[in-house]
């Protein structure tokens, strides 16, 4: 006779279960309340254009971000938040010239506010009841920063 030994677990009725953590309904739940949160679909801050107007590659390193053989008549796009802007551009190795040049940009942020507001005022026998209401739109405006780079500006 074959004797299999019973692998299957049993609790002793005074013992607890064993905590098994949050249940996926809890963490989806997390999940949908947190999701419109992970995008943002306003402005982040302003964007950077550096334009090569030269006949030869360029390297930049934009707010400590380097930027490799940027072809003639090329460009490259940075978002650079709102603290401002530092370029450091020279030639690529390679190319038989020498040059470097650095310009450092500010953000430009306009914000525009307009409002419109109305009250109306009751009279009652014996006392008299006036609410009034504002409502005001601004609108912010963060203007792109661009440098076209020539020959002129790496010495």
């Amino acid at each position: 006779m074959v004797h299999f030994k019973d692998t299957s677990s049993r609790r002793h009725p005074t013992c607890r279960a064993r905590y098994k953590g949050p249940g996926l309904t809890l963490i989806a739940l997390i999940f949908l309340i947190l999701f419109p949160y992970t995008f943002s679909f306003g402005d982040g801050g302003a964007t950077f254009t550096l334009y090569n107007a030269t006949s030869y590659y360029l390297h930049a390193v934009i707010n400590g971000k380097p930027y490799t053989y940027i072809a003639p008549g090329g460009s490259v796009q940075s978002d650079v938040g709102f603290g401002g802007v530092i370029a450091d551009v020279s030639y690529s190795p390679g190319q038989n010239i020498k040059g470097k040049g650095s310009k450092s940009f500010d953000v430009q942020i306009s914000t525009t506010t307009s409002g419109t507001g109305s009250s109306t005022c009751s009279d009652n026998n014996r006392s008299k009841t006036c609410t009034s209401s504002t409502e005001s739109e601004s609108n912010t405006v963060i203007a792109p920063i661009s440098w076209t780079i020539t020959s002129a500006d790496l010495q």
